[in-house]
């Protein structure tokens, strides 16, 4: 178990690190861009969310309590923490495009 909650403590520290390292207020200055920027939030609240049930359902796993594989309790803290990451970045990323196809 000691794995399980040292990996679950850096993945919930880095999801924080990784969304509060740049800040955004700045960038929000249309409607257009802060509805999409809240809007976006559903799937990072939802996939946080899911982080932390994956890591519920690997501490299962890992007990003996629930009749899953190994590779689907992995992939219940994997898929979520790369939606989190792939959602972040895109919210992120619209901001500091460079070249012609920055707005």
């Amino acid at each position: 178990l000691l794995p399980i909650a040292s990996g679950g403590l850096l993945i919930i520290f880095a999801a924080w690190w990784i969304y509060f390292v740049v800040p955004i207020h700045g960038h929000l200055r249309s409607n257009r861009q802060a509805f999409l920027w809240g809007y976006g939030h559903y799937l990072v609240f939802a996939s946080a969310a899911a982080i932390g049930a994956g890591l519920e359902v690997a501490v299962e796993q890992t007990v003996g309590k629930a009749h899953i594989s190994t590779l689907a309790a992995a992939a219940a803290v994997t898929l979520p923490t790369a939606l989190y990451l792939l959602t972040v970045w895109a919210l992120h990323s619209r901001h500091f495009k460079a070249g012609i196809t920055q707005q």
